[in-house]
């Protein structure tokens, strides 16, 4: 994963950010969280070619996506690259 980090901050345009996980139990789920800055660029994201070598990169069996829409923050000085209509609860 920090080997691929430096690929996700260069060549993901509208990332805001993301987070990477580890479900300790289990050993075997990762997870990340991507906050984009908005639909269009999570598409755009979807379609590339890094997306695409995600599961391979992670080993990955299984793969569920979900999206969710941000409502706000809960600490506003890190909310500057959302979309105005998440930065107000």
């Amino acid at each position: 994963m920090e080997e691929r980090a430096p690929r996700f901050r260069r060549d993901v345009p509208g990332l805001v950010q993301k987070f990477y996980g580890y479900e300790q139990e289990s050993r075997a789920a990762f997870c990340g969280c991507y906050i984009f800055d908005s639909e269009e660029s999570r598409q755009v994201f979807l379609q590339s070619v890094l997306a695409r070598t995600i599961p391979k990169a992670c080993q990955a069996e299984q793969l569920r996506l979900e999206a969710h829409e941000v409502l706000f923050p809960l600490y506003e000085e890190g909310a500057a690259h959302l979309p105005q209509q998440a930065r107000h609860s």
